[in-house]
């Protein structure tokens, strides 16, 4: 069966993937363009139609654009392994400088410390209203600031929801290869 909506993906569709989806999208489609003007010997979005009409192309092309997909999700799986290994590397790292007693090892603790101390004082400060009229405005951009690196020392020391959704796709897909 001829794909009806190769001449629109052949003509629109690496520029609209690419502002949809940003450039990796943008390079999948162009991909796709690429393999079907070696496929189906054009370029051109009404001839490469006629050409996909042949089932034994259609096929061709079809194998081929599975083929590149299976080659860009092996690269994507290598890419987040490399990263999982960076971040084991860098825990390993941290306990590491512990044992041998460094005070480098400290650093997270004390900034985590100050953060979360200069967190509870600024909140404290605005409940008991012990903030002057003029500078309400000034401690309340201070607190938010100061809650959003609470969130961040949270984060490092529990882990975030969408690191440990990034980490279970991740092994997901690993598996899923094998």
């Amino acid at each position: 069966m001829p794909f009806a909506l190769l001449p629109l993906l052949l003509s629109v569709v690496p520029e609209a993937v690419k502002w949809i989806a940003g450039d990796s999208a943008g390079k999948a489609a162009a991909s796709v363009t690429e393999i079907a003007g070696r496929v189906l010997g054009t370029d051109d979005p009404a001839k490469a139609l006629q050409a996909a009409a042949d089932p034994n192309k259609a096929l061709e092309f079809k194998m081929a654009v599975l083929a590149a997909q299976s080659a860009a999700e092996k690269e994507e799986t290598a890419r987040l392994v490399a990263e999982l290994a960076d971040r084991q590397s860098a825990r390993q790292q941290t306990t590491n400088l512990a044992r041998a007693g460094s005070p480098i090892a400290w650093g997270a603790v004390v900034v985590s410390v100050i953060v979360l101390v200069g967190f509870a004082a600024m909140l404290l400060l605005i409940i008991r209203e012990e903030v002057p009229a003029n500078q309400r405005d000034m401690v309340t951009l201070l607190l938010g600031t100061l809650a959003g690196m609470a969130s961040s020392v949270v984060a490092y020391w529990v882990g975030s929801s969408s690191g440990s959704a990034q980490k279970n796709a991740a092994m997901e897909r690993v598996i899923n290869q094998k």
